[in-house]
């Protein structure tokens, strides 16, 4: 025998032995004497604590009654861990739902938290029971029925908590996307802001007069007005950014077919950028225009971080919402 069997001593005795016992426990206090003659035989066990008396997927074909101890039930999880279920403590019955929903094994790990002592009936003692004795009767099927709604209730909590890990799951993919683009755009905006000084810098090497900061005043009152412009097609948009490099090109302007798409981003037309290819040189026209560049592109850039955040937080409210309901 191993140390398992050793804990546990099962003895055969005749019913009415223990029937005097058993009508101090829960299932039998209502029984009358006569009903209880149909029974012949029954088993007493004696369990030590820490002794395991069913193990999930073991055959549990018994109807059994605590006099003495308590004995605890566990199921076990996908992780190896085990989740408490119910406790049986004396003048608790258990084992019934196996037999009444026509399964042959126990899914959980039944164990004795301190010395116990059983009464155990066999499947037809247990049938024969139920026939023969009304209030024994009532009692298991209450008890079944309680056990289902707890079952049920367990079943949607753990419906509800998988919904909540889909969701969990899918706000976390959700909150990458602007997250990704906020953080891109804040190091490109850190890279806009040094290109900025330095241009800034070189720019104010030489005086303005009152027609460049007019001119200078009006594109920049048309770039702070917006992040985008009207939206074009795909052609439209390619059509446009060619020609702005082209006529900037034309002009002498640095980096003309890099700061094109900007410009042409934020709504400026060639005839909108004349006043400043008319008002300064040709090396101030191009630090002008990368200059304006710059600033076209950090407030794209800015524009972009508020409509991440804007999107984390309507997300976060939904799900804060969702999951209040």
């Amino acid at each position: 025998m191993d140390q398992g069997e050793q804990e546990i001593e099962i003895e055969s005795v005749p019913f009415e032995e223990v029937a005097e016992t058993l009508r101090q426990t829960r299932p039998f206090a209502d029984a009358s004497p006569d009903s209880l003659t149909v029974l012949q035989r029954v088993d007493r066990i004696h369990a030590k604590a820490g002794a395991v008396l069913a193990t999930p997927g073991d055959p549990l074909r018994y109807y059994c009654v605590v006099l003495e101890g308590e004995l605890r039930a566990e199921r076990p999880e996908h992780d190896g861990s085990y989740t408490l279920v119910g406790l049986a403590k004396a003048g608790d019955g258990f084992g019934e739902a196996p037999l009444l929903t026509g399964k042959n094994y126990t899914p959980f790990l039944i164990v004795a938290t301190r010395d116990s002592l059983l009464i155990r009936f066999s499947e037809q003692g247990f049938w024969t029971l139920l026939a023969c004795c009304p209030a024994v009767r009532t009692v298991v099927l209450a008890n079944m029925a309680q056990r289902l709604q707890s079952y049920q209730v367990e079943a949607l909590h753990r419906e509800k908590l998988v919904s909540l890990g889909t969701l969990a799951a899918g706000l976390m993919h959700e909150l990458h996307n602007p997250g990704t683009a906020a953080k891109r755009a804040s190091s490109q905006l850190r890279l806009n802001l040094f290109r900025l000084q330095q241009l800034s810098l070189r720019f104010s090497d030489q005086p303005k007069t009152h027609a460049q900061m007019d001119c200078m005043r009006s594109l920049l009152e048309q770039t702070l007005n917006g992040c985008h412009a009207p939206a074009v097609s795909t052609i439209e948009q390619s059509e446009a950014e060619e020609a702005m490099a082209e006529w900037l090109s034309a002009a002498g302007v640095e980096n003309a077919f890099t700061i094109a798409p900007s410009l042409v981003g934020i709504g400026l037309k060639q005839d909108e950028l004349a006043c400043a290819r008319d008002a300064f040189d040709a090396s101030s026209f191009s630090d002008a225009l990368n200059w304006l560049e710059a600033l076209v592109s950090s407030v794209t850039l800015v524009c972009t971080i508020e409509e991440s955040i804007t999107r984390i937080s309507e997300l976060v409210m939904a799900v804060k919402k969702f999951a209040y309901d």
